[in-house]
């Protein structure tokens, strides 16, 4: 193999296998909970106005921008052909967020 291409591995290869998502796990506070006023320490809050990916427990994934969050749900506004569709996702069927 060439110097050429193996530089071109060398340089590849870690982006490849380190992911490159750049998506961190995140925690969604309830209302009224207090992590909804501090940061923790684990991870980043999501609030709305956030951008999030969320990970569903049959498998499926959503992504969209946070635009309430409620007891029983979170709510994802995605742009649509008819202006902001959003996407109720309850918390029981919510395997993990992230930002």
């Amino acid at each position: 193999m060439s110097g050429l291409r193996w530089l071109a591995l060398s340089l590849v290869l870690p982006a490849v296998l380190a992911g490159c998502s750049g998506y961190r796990t995140a925690v969604v506070p309830l209302p009224g909970d207090p992590v909804a006023t501090a940061a923790p320490a684990d991870g980043p809050v999501v609030r709305p106005g956030t951008r999030v990916r969320v990970h569903l427990h049959d498998g499926r994934t959503r992504e969209g921008q946070v635009t309430a969050i409620t007891d029983e749900a979170l709510v994802l506004g995605r742009p649509g052909n008819y202006g902001l569709a959003e996407e109720t996702i309850p918390h029981a069927t919510i395997a993990r967020v992230e930002v």
